[in-house]
């Protein structure tokens, strides 16, 4: 291959690294706030059973 097409062929080779760096980050960043919106939903569901537990056992127990 000649000096040309080796600049050319690094140049985009080294292009493509910079767009491969900035979606591995911009992916990254998604998941983190994914997991994040799966935690908060986890808390309030947990938090959701727990009051109807509660609730249902005292039902249950007030009807003795």
């Amino acid at each position: 291959m000649s000096e040309d097409r080796m600049d050319k062929a690094f140049s985009k080779i080294e292009f493509l690294d910079r767009r491969v760096t900035v979606i591995e980050t911009e992916s990254r960043l998604q998941f983190k706030e994914l997991f994040l919106r799966l935690k908060r939903i986890e808390g309030i569901l947990v938090g959701a059973a727990s009051a109807i537990i509660v609730l249902l056992s005292s039902i249950l127990w007030g009807l003795n």
